[in-house]
């Protein structure tokens, strides 16, 4: 939640369609040029609003998007780590800023899950290992896969990981994970100094312990997968007697798997 004396750039409104301004988040180039903010509106009991702010009349924001390919947010954070260093792609800005304030690179997008394929991830590719932490839900797991499939085409194509942490509630992502621990955290602002390092050290251990490796793009359509959401073919001993016979007699003409 926004301090009192937090300075609210100017343009971004305090209220927006009688919702309050929860918080802001500051997009800024590999060498701190602001690039714009993304605004946070809430009011208790309705759908909160994200609005970008990138466009701009002199020193005033002014409401609207950035040009696709659209930045990542914490580009500034990234670019002063060395190449063989871990990235960690969240959701939200709200989940990334939790990590780069445990010391963590961490970077996501605007849009929210559906964007991936809006944003540029081309800043990931000087790096050697790249991890998603995804939601707990259905649109977590596209984003995911949607990631993944963008990071595929890059040059060099860095090591994907795909990370659930284990015990979120449905929807639930990295903050809720920390909430756990820390109740008293509003998940917005800083968390307390004399709990990052333990909050860092444990993230790190469990993110490691359960994180998926991504299979490489496949060529023809420049997509990639995780593994285990495919089905593994089927056993020869299930193509016995007649319905074997059918199988085996239709399959050239079809593109299933030969049997």
């Amino acid at each position: 939640m926004l301090s009192p004396t937090t300075a609210i750039p100017r343009g971004i409104h305090t209220t927006w369609n009688d919702k309050s301004l929860k918080h802001f988040w500051t997009y800024k180039a590999p060498d701190t040029t602001v690039l714009g903010h993304v605004a946070r509106y809430d009011t208790i009991g309705e759908k909160k609003e994200v609005i970008p702010f990138f466009g701009r009349d002199g020193d005033t924001w002014k409401s609207g998007g950035p040009r696709e390919p659209k930045p990542l947010f914490g580009l500034d954070v990234i670019s002063r780590i060395v190449s063989d260093s871990t990235v960690y792609v969240l959701e939200g800005e709200k989940c990334a800023s939790a990590l780069q304030d445990l010391g963590l690179p961490a970077v996501s997008i605007i849009g929210g899950s559906g964007a991936a394929a809006k944003a540029d991830w081309s800043p990931l590719q000087r790096f050697k290992r790249v991890v998603v932490v995804r939601d707990n839900d259905g649109p977590g797991l596209k984003y995911a896969k949607d990631v993944a499939d963008q990071l595929a085409q890059l040059p060099g194509v860095p090591e994907v990981f795909v990370v659930l942490l284990p015990g979120l509630p449905d929807a639930g992502d990295v903050v809720e994970w920390l909430k756990e621990r820390l109740p008293a955290w509003d998940g917005f602002g800083a968390l307390p100094l004399e709990t990052k390092d333990d909050f860092r050290n444990e993230l790190i251990e469990v993110i490691d312990s359960v994180a998926e490796r991504v299979s490489a793009a496949q060529p023809k359509t420049g997509s990639s997968r995780i593994a285990r959401d495919w089905p593994k073919p089927l056993a020869e001993q299930a193509f016995y007697g007649l319905a074997g016979q059918i199988v085996r007699a239709i399959e050239p003409h079809t593109e299933a798997d030969p049997v």
